[in-house]
């Protein structure tokens, strides 16, 4: 069900008459509408971390796991895939020489396809962990939602200003300034260190997305008329 609520209890509507250059009868306004909006992109971290004498043997190591990661992921459909982030960094003993390498090296998989990704993480354990999933909604449903929601608080301005306009003795208005602004409230869910049982024959990965809340915000000013 959409939201729709003025910006303030009060519907934040003010005359301005506190200078004397501004006309007084001048009406400022701002309407939010919102609606809860499915998170339809999930996006899995996974990772490999180890740690190795020397900086080249690390480093075979991390890209050994990574290319393998990305041969399992290679060819299945309706999931990217690519590269994270790669670390190497030395530790060293209190003689201040390096004891030892420790990596990391990360793959990424983004998709609206929950159950494909689900199963390529599944089949994935095997070489690497998950470190995190991330869920939000894309750009193509944010819009949707931002411009349907535009209609609605557009409608609502309008309204407001004539509700408000008839309520100080005027007949009606004209829209001075206006201005439309999307934003989003709920941020993505960010689930972090998950994991499955390795190997291949792992189950897949249970996803389960949330909603996030996406606004659009109308405010300006209309000059009252008789």
């Amino acid at each position: 069900m959409p939201l729709l609520w003025p910006a303030s209890a009060d519907a934040a509507v003010s005359v301005e008459n506190a200078a004397l250059s501004e006309p007084t009868d001048e009406l400022s306004l701002s309407v939010q509408a919102g609606e809860k909006v499915p998170q339809d992109t999930v996006i899995v971290t996974m990772f490999y971390e180890t740690q190795a004498k020397n900086a080249s043997s690390l480093g075979d190591l991390l890209n050994l796991h990574a290319a393998e990661a990305l041969r399992i992921a290679k060819g299945v459909a309706n999931v990217s895939v690519h590269s994270g982030e790669f670390t190497e960094s030395p530790a060293t003993g209190r003689d201040g020489r390096i004891t030892v390498w420790r990596g990391r090296t990360e793959v990424m998989l983004e998709s609206s396809d929950f159950a494909a990704t689900s199963k390529l993480a599944a089949r994935m354990s095997g070489t690497m962990q998950i470190g995190s999933v991330t869920f939000s909604v894309s750009p193509q449903a944010r819009n949707a939602a931002g411009e349907e929601l535009a209609t609605r608080a557009i409608a609502s301005f309008r309204k407001q200003a004539q509700a408000n306009a008839q309520a100080f003795g005027y007949g009606g208005y004209v829209v001075r300034k206006v201005s439309v602004n999307t934003g989003a409230g709920d941020g993505g869910r960010q689930f972090a260190e998950l994991s499955s049982a390795g190997g291949n024959d792992a189950g897949p990965v249970g996803l389960q997305a949330g909603t996030e809340t996406v606004t659009v915000q109308v405010s300006g000013s209309v000059r009252m008329m008789h």
